[in-house]
């Protein structure tokens, strides 16, 4: 159960967080299997000294090296042999107890299975030297305890079983397949880089993997984020929305009281009487044209009026603009407007031989630039009349 759960779980360590490699050294007895016929201590021998280096790829399962150089005692004869084995390695402690706190989350059972060559020589009874090798098996149990983030202690019982099918190790093989031997060990072992960070051998199942609850928990507030991310765009938007409006509404106002203020001319220009030093009001025009306001338009009728109703010697048309563009387009944007308004007095029986016209573009402008009211207002033709 608790292997099938741990698959399905998430690492709550990424890569580079915890530390995996480790290594160890070993000395220990063996004890021959062959002869039973001898001594108990004339079976005995040396392991020394052993090496092994062991990936730990998570708190449950590692992969690991073993090289131990080994002494069997056959009886008489003694074999000398170099084992080098590759083995996989199961954490007991953490498959049986997933939680584990105090003592024992310091204590770590370890099942190893492996398999590798026995590189070996030895003395016959005769007294020759034989030297030859053959594959080997390996299991054992391993009980280690951490003295520290970086160091640790092991107690290992080793079952080594050479496949000796030609009896090349000089002794009747077991079954017909091969001789064993048994190895007890010490080991101490050293875990890279764990003191700047976990080590795999030192973190339980619970605290190396992702719980249901935590999972879920970081779900919820990853999405929390997302949301606040998109509440925190759509405030954004709403402000550059709200300062838009702002502006348009107060483009709109400008521009209102620019009508405004053309409507009083009109209705000026109604009650005015013709008098010798009557001043005739201005017409505004649309935005980079030579066409009239529909204000302005009422105007000029007005104006037209006028002129037809009174005598005079000369009308000068000058033509405006506001600054947008360059100040050679505007000089005969001005000229235009002011011919606008010409073809218009002409069109309707004032003479043309009376009428003059001149541009000043840009460069007399009667209110700032800076507003669009102001703009609007530039954009002008005004009225010099001699009596």
């Amino acid at each position: 159960m608790v292997v099938s759960a741990t698959a399905q779980s998430t690492a709550n360590y990424k890569r580079g967080e915890i530390s995996k490699w480790s290594a160890a050294v070993k000395a220990g007895l063996t004890y021959d299997m062959v002869l039973p016929q001898g001594t108990f201590g004339q079976s005995l021998g040396t392991l020394l000294p052993g090496v092994s280096l062991d990936y730990t790829i998570n708190p449950l399962f590692g992969l690991g090296l073993d090289v131990s150089n080994l002494k069997y005692k056959r009886s008489i004869p003694q074999e000398n042999t170099l084992d080098v084995v590759l083995f996989g390695s199961t954490n007991l402690s953490n498959l049986f107890s997933p939680v584990r706190n105090g003592f024992w989350s310091k204590l770590n059972i370890y099942a190893n299975l492996g398999g590798g060559l026995g590189f070996y020589d030895y003395v016959n009874t005769a007294g020759q030297t034989i030297n030859s090798s053959n594959p080997l098996m390996l299991s054992s149990l391993l009980a280690e305890y951490s003295l520290s983030r970086s160091w640790a202690v092991g107690l290992e019982g080793q079952y080594r079983y050479y496949m000796d099918f030609d009896q090349k190790a000089g002794v009747p093989p077991i079954n017909g397949f091969g001789v064993d031997g048994i190895v007890g060990a010490v080991s101490l072992r050293y875990k890279f880089g764990s003191r700047s960070k976990p080590h795999t051998r030192d973190v339980s199942v619970d605290d190396y993997y992702v719980t249901p609850t935590e999972r879920l928990a970081d779900m919820v507030k990853a999405e929390n984020d997302a949301l606040k991310r998109q509440l925190d765009a759509i405030r954004a938007d709403n402000d550059a929305i709200r300062q838009r409006l702002n502006k348009v509404e107060g483009d709109v106002k400008e521009v209102k009281n620019a009508v405004d203020q053309q409507k009083a001319e009109v209705a000026k220009l109604k009650e005015a009487k013709v008098a010798q030093d009557i001043d005739l009001p201005e017409v505004l025009f649309q935005f980079q044209t030579n066409k009239l306001t529909a204000e302005s338009n009422a105007i000029l009728d007005n104006v037209v009026n006028v002129l037809q109703n009174n005598v005079f010697n000369s009308l000068t048309l000058k033509g405006h603009t506001d600054n947008i563009g360059t100040e050679e387009y505007n000089q005969g944007l001005g000229l235009r407007r002011a011919n606008a308004v010409k073809d218009i007095l002409t069109s309707k029986g004032i003479p043309a031989s009376k009428i003059q016209t001149q541009s000043f573009g840009e460069t007399v402008p009667k209110a700032t630039n800076a507003t669009a009211e102001g703009r609007q207002k530039n954009r002008r033709v005004e009225f010099d009349l001699k009596r």
